[in-house]
């Protein structure tokens, strides 16, 4: 998974943060605020990270474990940012339908659709556990088919088609129809690979 840059971009969006008090940042994008009253604590589809706005630092929750990576500490940055815009609309759009999206999607389909396929195309079975694993609510689509919340305000739906002698196996994955106003489209495609890494990640335990 390609790696961002942590210098401007980060300290851009730390900026962006610091002018908001905590319990609006909180409020705002489903994390909780610990009884410090500073520090934030968001779920990632199945893990927690401890934001520490004042320090400008990120964390994760529990234990010793390695740093968190650029990737996920920029989008955990721009959602926090941006989740106060926008309520879950109940409703899915495809990649193409974001801003940008047409422009995306060779990448988006080589790093995302095409890893799914790949690792679960034979393999329905172990997604569908995965999904489980996670907590994923199962969605009535596709062969195999699951709901999983990235963050509290942005699902991402997983779908599976199965393939035959005549039919390869399929996939796509769906984005809430507000999910835009969340995140640029650029890191939409950065989450959705974020979590095709996360679900074989799990697969392999």
């Amino acid at each position: 998974m390609a790696e961002l840059t942590s210098a401007d971009p980060t300290e851009a969006a730390w900026s962006r943060l610091h002018v908001r008090a905590s319990e609006a940042l909180a409020a705002d994008s489903g994390a909780r605020l610990l009884p410090d009253g500073r520090m934030l604590r968001l779920t990632v589809v199945d893990r927690e990270f401890d934001i520490d706005v004042p320090a400008r630092q990120i964390t994760y929750a529990e234990g010793e474990r390695p740093a968190v990576s650029a990737h996920i500490r920029i989008l955990i940055l721009h959602y926090l940012a941006a989740a106060g815009q926008a309520h879950v609309a109940n409703g899915l759009a495809t990649f193409r339908e974001f801003e940008g999206g047409d422009l995306y999607y060779p990448a988006f389909k080589s790093r995302v659709i095409d890893r799914i396929v790949g690792t679960f195309g034979a393999a329905p079975g172990v997604l569908r556990q995965v999904g489980e694993t996670l907590g994923a609510e199962p969605v009535n689509a596709g062969d195999v088919g699951f709901r999983v919340p990235f963050f509290p305000k942005l699902p991402i739906v997983v779908v599976l088609w199965l393939g035959d002698d005549e039919v390869s196996p399929a996939a796509n994955v769906l984005f809430d129809a507000n999910a835009g106003l969340v995140l640029p489209t650029e890191d939409l495609a950065v989450a959705a690979e974020a979590l095709v890494h996360r679900l074989i990640e799990v697969s392999k335990r």
